[in-house]
């Protein structure tokens, strides 16, 4: 949305609603102005971001839009200890050698 503050972005999934979303999150997320519906920026805007939070799963989200893993310089997986080995692979994926993991 047009509220959305650039260095941070919060990404969900589409089937997600935003009246599950705390309302001081909203404006790191990204919705589609026509359907409003959770969805992916383009690789352009993706890049415009410092930060993204996003699960292991959703990481696919950003290698689906193209986003490569020279664009990632520090990688953290939260709560490791609570995702399935293989879920903790998916945004390894984005670590290239110039990210800290």
């Amino acid at each position: 949305g047009g509220g959305r503050k650039k260095w941070l972005l919060r990404l969900n999934h589409y089937t997600r609603t935003a009246d599950t979303v705390r309302p001081d999150v909203i404006p790191y997320t990204y919705m589609d102005p026509e359907t409003q519906l959770f969805t992916v920026p383009s690789l352009e805007e993706l890049l415009g971001f410092s930060v993204m939070v996003t699960t292991c799963g959703g990481a696919a989200m950003l290698r689906a839009r193209g986003l490569e893993a020279e664009h990632v310089t520090l990688l953290v997986i939260d709560e490791a200890a609570q995702a399935l080995e293989p879920e903790t692979l998916i945004p390894l994926l984005l670590k290239g050698p110039q990210c800290r993991a």
